[in-house]
């Protein structure tokens, strides 16, 4: 068998652990009726299921959501998969409720379509008992590259890239990819804001081999943050007129820190941000990621739908729709933080940056993990990384396989992830390939005045 032709997983990977027979109905991607949230722009007034007998129930605000969800599934076998998703994130939305942090009634609506569109894709007995928020480090992990380079494609030149990116996409025919460079490979897939909260904790990184557990920021503490980002930007700084997609987006243009993740479309301008010039990072290797957006699709099975987010939907909402996910039980239901889905959002070109980088942002939440789903993340065989070592590695799931393999179905629905290793030798020549043959530059990727006028502070000018 030619290398071409073998799949994961390969004899010292992770072997698919048997299935328990207690597989989720919603895992096999059962199809279910469209559901209807009616009202007049003020609130909720009823909900439906379109082609059914059922009738709309009328609910007057908020307090009666639950209840009327509740009436118009109960006692149906047909509707039992939407009934335990729909109830659960309610139980969730009356804990907000309680607790004064009333969402918007866009809010709610859009996260019950979305819900009735997508059924999760993973299991919750699998997230039933989750692991400890704090762990130490294994032995294996001396920093992020312990994680990676057991799967890692090392890249020695320009004409190594572009085979290597090739070939990724001839074995991802149906999986669509978003690319990030990050200028040291040591560096983890780390969202700004994750960084942020690693400092305020005092998180101790595996290069300085502590011994202790690590105070990693779990999805609670970056909901917290994220609220006080909203109000600080609404109260202070009166942007009260963005939905909160949006105004996270502007933040992290501006350098600030949020849980989006900039990832690109275009596998090329994803290298240029690894072999960018940087004269700390230059001597040292750079790394290219491509992540799937979505988990491999079963033999014979249609593939999970779009994750893509729109601001006519769940990205147009005042609050963020994975603030009114409370619980872990609520976050699984919408596979958030599962690695099964990976929300991508185009935001419109109001700065100039995104058009020219064919720019987006992943989002997802912190990973929940589980002894259950610790055989999926191999070191060898029978040993496994540990949560420390996952959430060192990036702070969302990066279930990592080989780029020069067709990736396999797993039965736990986690989108894979690739790397290539961009040795620092090659950054130079990948550079000015990048620029004759594409014109990828400076001022073609950051085409603003902010960029010009650092590149002129930095410029030595002669007069």
């Amino acid at each position: 068998m030619n290398e071409d032709d073998e799949v994961e997983p390969e004899d010292d990977d992770e072997v698919e652990p048997e299935d328990d027979g207690k597989s989720d109905e919603r895992a096999a991607g059962a199809e279910i009726e469209p559901f209807k949230i009616f009202g007049d722009g003020t609130g909720f007034k009823g909900v439906g299921l379109e082609g059914t007998g059922f009738k709309g129930v009328n609910m007057e605000g908020f307090a009666g959501l639950s209840a009327g969800i509740g009436a118009l599934l109960s006692g149906s076998e047909v509707f039992k998969i939407m009934q335990t998703n729909l109830l659960g994130i309610g139980d969730s939305l009356s804990k907000t409720y309680a607790s004064s942090l009333m969402p918007s009634f866009d809010s709610i609506s859009a996260l019950f379509r979305y819900m009735a569109e997508a059924p999760a894709l993973t299991r919750s007995s699998d997230y039933a008992v989750l692991d400890e928020p704090e762990s130490a480090y294994s032995s294996h992990m001396e920093s992020p590259q312990s994680y990676f380079q057991s799967t890692e494609e090392v890249i020695t030149c320009f004409d190594d890239l572009h085979a290597a990116i090739t070939k990724l996409i001839s074995k991802t025919p149906d999986l669509p990819l978003v690319w990030r460079g990050v200028r040291n490979a040591e560096w983890g897939m780390h969202s700004h804001l994750y960084r942020h909260l690693m400092n305020t904790n005092k998180v101790v990184p595996p290069q300085r081999s502590p011994k202790k557990a690590q105070p990693y920021p779990d999805e609670d503490q970056m909901v917290a943050a994220e609220r006080e980002i909203l109000s600080i930007a609404r109260r202070d700084w009166r942007f009260d007129n963005m939905s909160a997609l949006e105004t996270f987006a502007r933040i992290q243009h501006a350098g600030g820190p949020t849980r989006l993740i900039d990832v690109t479309k275009n596998p090329y301008i994803g290298a240029w941000f690894a072999v960018e010039f940087d004269e700390d990072e230059e001597g040292k290797d750079a790394r290219l990621f491509a992540l799937a957006t979505r988990p491999v699709a079963q033999d014979g099975k249609p593939p999970a739908p779009d994750s893509a987010l729109e601001l006519d939907d769940l990205g147009a909402a005042r609050d963020p729709f994975w603030h009114l996910l409370t619980d872990n039980a609520s976050r699984q239901k919408l596979d958030w933080g599962t690695g099964a889905r990976r929300r991508i959002w185009v935001p419109p070109a109001y700065d100039p940056r995104i058009s020219a980088q064919n720019a987006a942002f992943v989002l997802d939440g912190v990973p929940m993990t589980s002894k259950k789903l610790a055989s999926y993340f191999t070191v060898e065989r029978n040993v496994y990384w540990r949560r420390a070592d996952l959430l060192a590695s990036a702070s969302i799931y990066a279930k990592m396989l080989k780029p020069t393999r067709r990736p396999m179905y797993n039965s736990r629905n986690f989108a894979p992830t690739f790397s290539f290793r961009i040795e620092a030798a090659a950054k130079q020549e990948i550079r000015e390939v990048m620029e004759s043959r594409f014109g990828y530059r400076l001022s073609y990727i950051y085409p603003d005045m902010a960029a010009l006028a650092e590149h002129l502070k930095r410029r030595p000018l002669n007069g």
